[in-house]
C-alpha cells in the first residue's frame, strides 16, 4: 500500500508541474525564450514565427506528457501489485519534470514560499528519476541482477549520485563553480556505467520471452542520456543540432513510455493479462492525449490573446500624461534602458537628471553618458550633475571591472551634440528643483541613495516638497543580489543599490519622505528572455530601438544564464502605470550593522511604512517596453 501511495503521489506531482505552464502564463512566454528553444529557432526562423515556434513545443511537449502520464496510470493500475511494475511508474512519472519537459523551471519566479517549493520538487524527480533508470538497467524486467558483484556496484554508484547531486544543490559546491557541475556530469555517466553493463549483458545472452523485452528501449534512453551529456557544449552553439536535440529528447521520452507500454500490452510482462481491457485502454489513452494535445493548443491562444490584450493596454498606459520628474541614476546597464524609456515615454516631463558617484558610475563619464543619452533620444535640454562619489559610512564599493565597463558604457559611443553639465552638485540641483516647484515632485531613484541622503541632510524641510520617492532598491522577502563568492561577497540578504550605501539608505528611510519601494521580490518577476531580445532583434531600426538590441545584443550570455532582469526600467515603468505591479505595506528598516544582513531591508517593528511592490504583470510590463522603445 505504501508503494501504491507513493506512486499515486509521485504521478500527481509529476502531472502538476509538467502541465502547470497552462496555469502560469509567464512560463508560456519564457518557452518562445529558453535557451534551447532560442538557440534552433534561427535553423526555422525564414518559415515560421517565433511564437508560433514556441506553440509547437508547448504542444508536443504536452503530447508527450500525456503520453508518460497515460502509460504511468496504466502500469500502476494493472502491476500496482509488483515492486518493479510501481518502480516504472515512479520513472515515468519523474522523468517529464525530471527532463525539464515544462521548460526551464529552476529557479522559478513563482511568489515565495511556492517558488522554493516547486524548486525542491524539481531536484526531488531529479533523484527519483535517475536512481530509477540506474535500478531499472540493472533489474528490468527480471528482477534480477545479471551478476552478483553489480549489486554491491549498484549500491555505491547510486549512493555517490545522490551525495552528489545534493552537494550540488545545496550550494555546498559553489566554490568549485562550473567544475561542479562538470563533475555532476561524470558522475551521473559513471554511474550509469554499471546498469549500461547489465543491459549489454542482456542484450548478448538474448534470454528467452519476457526477459528480453524493454531493454532495447532502455538501451536506447541510455545511449540519449549519456549523449546528450557529452554534446551538449556543441549541441548548443549550431541552431541545426540545437533543433535535432530538442526533438530528439522529446522522440526518446515518448519512444521510453510506449516501449514499456508495448511490454505490459503485448507480453503480459510480469503476469496480468490486459487483453480484456485493450479496447476501453486504448480508447481511454488516446482521449487524454486528444484532451492534452487540445488543452496545449487552448492554453497557447489564449495566452497569444492575453499577450495581445496587453499590447493595447500598454498604448493607452502610454497615453497618459505622468508630469513632472527627477531621476537619480548610477548609470548602470538597466538604468539605460529605464532612463531610454523614460525619456521616449510621451506622458513623461523629466525636470532633471543626477548621477550618483556611489554607484557603478564614476561621476565624469556617467554624467558624459547621460548626456549622450538625452542626445540620442532627442530629449529637451535638462540639467544633468553629479554628486560625491564617498558614500556614507561603510564602502561597500561594486567591484571596479563593473564599473570599468559602465564608464566606457560597453563599448557604445554617444554623441553629446555639445550638451554641457549642470555646475551645480547633484544634491544641490535636487534641492533647488524642488524649492522652487508648486506642487509635489516624483522622483525616482535607480543607484545608491548617497545623493539624497545628502541633500536632506542639509535641508531636511526637502522632504515635504517631495510628493513620492520610488526607489529601485532592497529585497525584502526574496534573497538579495550580491552574494558572489568568486568576488569575496558572501553577504545573502542585501540588494546592490543599498548595499553600495546602507548608510545613506537607512537616512533616507528615517528622513520621513514617502517611499514606494520596488525591490527583488517584484523584478524577480521580469527577466530578460530571448523574447524581448526578437522582439528588439525584429523591430529595431532608429537609434534608440537600435541602441536598446546592441545592449541585449552584447549580453545574450547573461540572458541566457537568467539572472539579467530590467530591475530599474520595472520601477520606472511601474512609477508611470501602477497597473503593473501589486503592492503591500511593511515596515521596513535598513540594517546598517556589520554582519551576514548588512545593508537588508528588512522588515522590523521599529521600521517605517513603506509601500513595496512584491509582484509584477510581466507581460503587460514588457508590452509596454516594447511599445514605448521599438520601432512600430
Amino acid at each position: 500500500m505504501t508503494g501504491i501511495l507513493f506512486a499515486v503521489a509521485l504521478l500527481t506531482f509529476a502531472a502538476a508541474i509538467i502541465t502547470y505552464p497552462v496555469y502560469f502564463p509567464f512560463t508560456f512566454s519564457g518557452i518562445q525564450s529558453e535557451w534551447g528553444i532560442a538557440t534552433a529557432y534561427p535553423a526555422v526562423e525564414g518559415f515560421v514565427s517565433q511564437e508560433w515556434f514556441g506553440t509547437y513545443f508547448l504542444i508536443a511537449r504536452y503530447l508527450v506528457a500525456a503520453i508518460l502520464i497515460a502509460t504511468a496510470a496504466v502500469f500502476l493500475f494493472f502491476s500496482r501489485q509488483d515492486s518493479l511494475g510501481l518502480g516504472v511508474a515512479a520513472v515515468l512519472s519523474a522523468s517529464g519534470p525530471a527532463l525539464g519537459l515544462a521548460g526551464e523551471t529552476w529557479n522559478s519566479p513563482l511568489p515565495a514560499p511556492f517558488g522554493l517549493i516547486f524548486d525542491f520538487f524539481n531536484l526531488f524527480f531529479l533523484i527519483v528519476f535517475l536512481l530509477g533508470v540506474i535500478a531499472l538497467g540493472h533489474l528490468y524486467p527480471d528482477r534480477k541482477f545479471p551478476l552478483p558483484w553489480m549489486k554491491r556496484v549498484a549500491s555505491w554508484s547510486i549512493g555517490f549520485l545522490v551525495l552528489g547531486i545534493l552537494l550540488l544543490f545545496s550550494g555546498a559546491a559553489d566554490a568549485i563553480g562550473e567544475l561542479a557541475w562538470t563533475t555532476l556530469m561524470v558522475l551521473m555517466l559513471l554511474n550509469l556505467a554499471p546498469a549500461a553493463l547489465s543491459l549489454l549483458r542482456r542484450l548478448r545472452e538474448r534470454p528467452p520471452g519476457a526477459a528480453r523485452k524493454g531493454v532495447f528501449s532502455l538501451s536506447v534512453l541510455f545511449f540519449w542520456i549519456t549523449t546528450s551529456i557529452t554534446l551538449s557544449g556543441v549541441i548548443d552553439t549550431i541552431p541545426t543540432l540545437k533543433l535535432a536535440a530538442l526533438h530528439l529528447d522529446l522522440f526518446a521520452l515518448g519512444f521510453l513510455a510506449l516501449s514499456f507500454f508495448a511490454d505490459l500490452w503485448g507480453n503480459q510482462l510480469w503476469g496480468p493479462d490486459i487483453r480484456p481491457y485493450r479496447r476501453l485502454i486504448s480508447g481511454a489513452f488516446a482521449s487524454f492525449i486528444l484532451l492534452v494535445a487540445v488543452s496545449g493548443w487552448l492554453a497557447g491562444g489564449q495566452i497569444r490573446s492575453a499577450r495581445a490584450a496587453s499590447a493595447g493596454q500598454a498604448a493607452n498606459l502610454l497615453a497618459r500624461d505622468f508630469g513632472p520628474l527627477i531621476v537619480d541614476t548610477d548609470m548602470g546597464n538597466d538604468d539605460i534602458l529605464a532612463l531610454l524609456f523614460l525619456m521616449e515615454h510621451p506622458g513623461v516631463d523629466l525636470q532633471a537628471l543626477t548621477v550618483v558617484g556611489t554607484g557603478l558610475a564614476h561621476c565624469d563619464p556617467g554624467v558624459r553618458n547621460a548626456l549622450g543619452l538625452l542626445e540620442l533620444s532627442q530629449s529637451p535640454p535638462v540639467p544633468v550633475s553629479c554628486g560625491s562619489e564617498t558614500p556614507f559610512g561603510a564602502e561597500h564599493e561594486f567591484p571596479e571591472a563593473w564599473r570599468a565597463a559602465t564608464d566606457r558604457l560597453w563599448g557604445f559611443g554617444l554623441p553629446t551634440g555639445g550638451r554641457q553639465p549642470d555646475p551645480r552638485s547633484a544634491p544641490d540641483l535636487i534641492g533647488e528643483i524642488l524649492h522652487s516647484a508648486t506642487d509635489p515632485v516624483t522622483i525616482l531613484a535607480l543607484g545608491p541613495l548617497t545623493n539624497f541622503a545628502q541633500a536632506f541632510g542639509d535641508d531636511p524641510a526637502l522632504v515635504g516638497k517631495i510628493g513620492m520617492l520610488y526607489i529601485m532598491g532592497g529585497a525584502v522577502e526574496v534573497p538579495g543580489n550580491v552574494y558572489d563568492e568568486s568576488l569575496g561577497l558572501d553577504n545573502k540578504t542585501a540588494e546592490w543599490n543599498v548595499y553600495a550605501d546602507p548608510v545613506a539608505a537607512r537616512m533616507v528611510f528615517e528622513s520621513g519622505v514617502p517611499i514606494t519601494l520596488v525591490p527583488l521580490d517584484a523584478t524577480n518577476y521580469v527577466p530578460v528572455d530571448f523574447g524581448l531580445y526578437r522582439e528588439f532583434e525584429a523591430r529595431h531600426g532608429d537609434r534608440v530601438s537600435t541602441f536598446v538590441f546592441n545592449i541585449f545584443y552584447i549580453n545574450q550570455g547573461w540572458i541566457a544564464s537568467g539572472f539579467y532582469y530590467l530591475w530599474d526600467t520595472l520601477a520606472a515603468a511601474a512609477m508611470t502605470a501602477p497597473e503593473l505591479v501589486a503592492y503591500q505595506t511593511y515596515n521596513i528598516a535598513v540594517i546598517t550593522e556589520s554582519g551576514p544582513d548588512f545593508g537588508r531591508t528588512a522588515e522590523t517593528e521599529a521600521g517605517r511604512p513603506v509601500r513595496v511592490a512584491t509582484w509584477a504583470d510581466a507581460s503587460l510590463f514588457k508590452a509596454l517596453f516594447v511599445e514605448t522603445l521599438a520601432e512600430p
